[in-house]
């Protein structure tokens, strides 16, 4: 009788991929032979979260890769680290109230004192230990202290085989010293909310041009960075892509970037940024700032009485050394004849779908289609990307994320769904759906909506028929065009809510049959991901395969 220790040890790590992290961890603890079969997968990802609530775990696995062999087995197994709170002291179950000075601050029990002198103790020869450590996910937490990510950063630097590196700077509370990582092919900085003039977060923004400065070419090939919001009509010129470039030596060869990933910052392609540009194949465009000569007036319902107020002359002139319009940046972008494979973008204009229809081959695309200030020019754009940019990639797309910020043609419906199937080589594709087009299941509501074909069964029936290489679905919410420009989210926060409901519903109602279906993606809703199922086949009851999600 044929054992699981008789099978090649591919086919255990197989058999390990499907099962849960938990299960396989227990698998790798029979014995010393699936120990070694299974050690590369179990402990590929380590998980650094010390916290009031896992003390006792958290402090026990820094010790142990501390005090362990440098030839055990997360020493050379180990390939990526997630980092997360770094205080014994933090409680994530714990809200801070609005009024943080009715509340009086609690002293440490004994336990967090003693889990701070084994951090300080352990912390940095436990990350030391990772030799061959390659990502690193950073994400700081509030009562991380400054001492605690110092040890991280020391460390990080005495690891040379970390290639790519992510921190989230909300609660930084130092300057990273990028530049003393010279290693480093790929980096990702995120403020996210952070106020704009936080000075630690500028340094450590020095500290990565630095790091560009002494790059050699080839070696960093991904800058994805994220700054905090900014009002466009009075935001600096400081955050932008010349900073990132402003230590680079003239004569020195450029940077050949592959991914460039720019957030709530200044962008303009010229002589001093293009050059390192020229490699590019991905590009992520979010929330650019754009130079305006006048504040545009408040949108919506509740815009009357606003004046438009004119920008700083002078303020308006430093942004248009180092700023455009999103517009003049694709049609600058089709000049240099630099062709992409994945785009993500907030900002969708016109000359964005002219370069669209100047190539075919794009990989990936995500669209988040905000920014328009009527729903009118909305759906004249949504036409003009269905009908002509998105034709020329249909052959080539393997992810398609369109996710409308309001209902109309941007949409998923009868005026787009040829094109859509056309995309046959889809892996990930994510829509929006139409409140009106979802059939009610309510008994009292109108004969015309129940007998109506709902959208989400349509689209379902589509993808499991015409789009066999789908791996996920992704179904989005769109607010009321109504909305457009409201002050109050209340009717918005209402409505979204009530339509990701109803398609949770038709989902989890939804049954695909069909003879030669045997494989369905995973769709997710709101955030909640459900699994294909198979209630039947068809050689066992004669009739087609039946499927649901769960």
């Amino acid at each position: 009788m044929a054992t699981i220790l008789s099978l090649a040890p591919e086919l255990v790590q197989a058999i390990a991929c499907n099962v849960s992290r938990d299960d396989a961890k227990h698998l790798r603890l029979v014995c010393k032979q699936l120990g070694e079969f299974l050690e590369s997968q179990v402990l590929e990802n380590i998980f650094l979260n010390i916290s009031k609530n896992a003390l006792d775990k958290s402090i026990g696995m820094i010790r142990v890769l501390a005090t362990s062999s440098s030839t055990g087995a997360p020493s050379h197994a180990t390939r990526c680290l997630v980092i997360r709170s770094l205080s014994p002291g933090f409680d994530p179950n714990y809200w801070v109230p609005i009024n943080k000075k009715s509340v009086t601050p609690t002293e440490d029990g004994p336990e967090v004192v003693v889990a701070v002198k084994d951090m300080k103790k352990y912390l940095f020869d436990a990350l030391l230990s990772l030799k061959n450590l390659q990502l690193v996910r950073w994400y700081t937490e509030r009562k991380d202290e400054e001492w605690a990510q110092n040890i991280v950063m020391s460390a990080l630097k005495s690891i040379p085989s970390v290639q790519s590196l992510y921190v989230e700077l909300t609660h930084a509370r130092i300057p990273l010293s990028l530049e003393l990582l010279p290693h480093l092919c790929e980096i990702t900085l995120s403020e996210f909310n952070t106020p704009s003039d936080n000075l630690l977060n500028a340094q450590t923004y020095a500290n990565l041009s630095a790091l560009m400065a002494q790059s050699p070419p080839g070696q960093l090939t991904s800058i994805q960075v994220t700054h905090g919001y900014h009002d466009s009509a009075r935001a600096d010129a400081k955050p932008s892509l010349h900073e990132l470039f402003c230590s680079y030596p003239a004569d020195a060869q450029p940077l050949r970037l592959k991914h460039l990933g720019i957030m709530n910052s200044f962008v303009k392609f010229d002589d001093i940024t293009v050059p390192h540009l020229r490699h590019l194949t991905s590009l992520d465009l979010s929330h650019v700032l754009q130079p305006r000569e006048r504040v545009k007036p408040r949108r919506g319902r509740l815009s009357a009485g606003f004046r438009v107020q004119p920008t700083d002359p002078e303020l308006y002139k430093r942004q248009c050394s180092v700023g455009s319009t999103v517009d003049e940046l694709w049609t600058e972008f089709a000049k240099l004849g630099i062709w992409l494979k994945r785009v993500s973008l907030t900002d969708v204009v016109p000359a964005f779908f002219e370069y669209l229809a100047c190539y075919s081959g794009l990989k990936k695309l995500s669209l988040k289609t905000g920014g328009f200030d009527t729903g009118r020019e909305s759906d004249i754009s949504a036409v003009d990307f269905f009908s002509n940019a998105l034709t020329k990639h249909t052959g080539s797309l393997e992810e398609l994320v369109i996710e409308a910020s309001y209902e109309g043609l941007w949409c998923f419906g009868e005026h787009n769904i040829s094109v859509i199937t056309e995309c046959r080589g889809l892996k990930h594709l994510g829509v929006s759906i139409l409140s009106n087009n979802l059939r009610d299941s309510n008994p009292d509501s109108s004969r015309e909506n129940q007998l109506a074909a709902d959208t989400v069964d349509v689209l379902l029936a589509t993808v499991s028929s015409t789009m066999p290489r789908l791996v996920s679905l992704k179904l989005y919410p769109a607010d009321k065009e109504v909305n457009r420009g409201s002050w109050c989210g209340t009717g918005s926060l209402i409505h979204v809510s009530s339509v990701t409901n109803r398609i949770t519903e038709h989902v989890r109602k939804y049954k695909v049959s069909g003879a030669s279906c045997s494989r369905l993606p995973t769709v997710n809703v709101g955030g909640k991901t459900f699994e294909p199922e198979r209630l039947s086949m068809a050689s066992e009851t004669g009739g087609p395969n039946e499927w649901q999600w769960h």
